[in-house]
């Protein structure tokens, strides 16, 4: 598999650089791929990142 996905983050951008995760809802319609970019305004993307993990997080709900 050598696909590539191309994502919008223009507002998240910097943080994703900074800290190399980026983080969505779960489940998501992501498809599976071996590498993911991310869309400034204007659709420009700067930088290919290979995908090494996938982390599901499930908080515990409390009332």
């Amino acid at each position: 598999m050598k696909e590539i996905i191309s994502i919008p983050a223009s507002q998240t951008q910097e943080i994703i650089k900074k800290y190399l995760v980026h983080a969505h809802p779960h489940p998501r319609n992501y498809r599976d791929a071996q590498y993911i970019t991310f869309r400034r305004v204007g659709g420009i993307m700067d930088i290919l990142y290979r995908v090494e993990h996938d982390l599901v997080l499930e908080p515990e709900l409390t009332i």
